[in-house]
């Protein structure tokens, strides 16, 4: 369908490290498929990149809205709430990944990124 090919563009660009266009790409299969984990996913990483944060959080919360049990787009949003220095919504989703994936690399990340928290 167009809103995966968009997907499929979008990360291409963010390869390329075009990553205007990776978002335009994303925007798109956000509009065509908003209930679309991955397009929800890949956009708010994306506007994280761009330095967007509101709009990263608002992506990242549909993704998890979503699908509340998906470890990576709980890591992904507590990743932005840290470069936000909200530390305890940062550790809320952190925690959440440990609980979710135990035993994975995105637990083992979020176990890293829950030390670099404390005061």
């Amino acid at each position: 369908n167009l809103a995966q090919a968009y997907i499929g563009l979008g990360n291409l660009y963010q390869y390329q490290g075009k990553f205007a266009e990776a978002l335009v790409r994303y925007e798109q299969a956000v509009a065509l498929a908003p209930a679309s984990l991955t397009a929800q996913l890949n956009l708010g990483v994306a506007y994280a990149n761009a330095g967007e944060l509101a709009k990263a959080i608002a992506a990242l919360e549909n993704a998890v809205a979503l699908a509340p049990d998906h470890a990576p787009a709980h890591y992904n949003l507590g990743v932005v709430y840290a470069y936000q220095a909200d530390a305890d919504k940062a550790r809320q989703e952190f925690n959440l990944v440990l609980t979710l994936a135990p035993g994975t690399t995105w637990a083992a990340q979020a176990g890293k990124q829950l030390q670099q928290l404390q005061p």
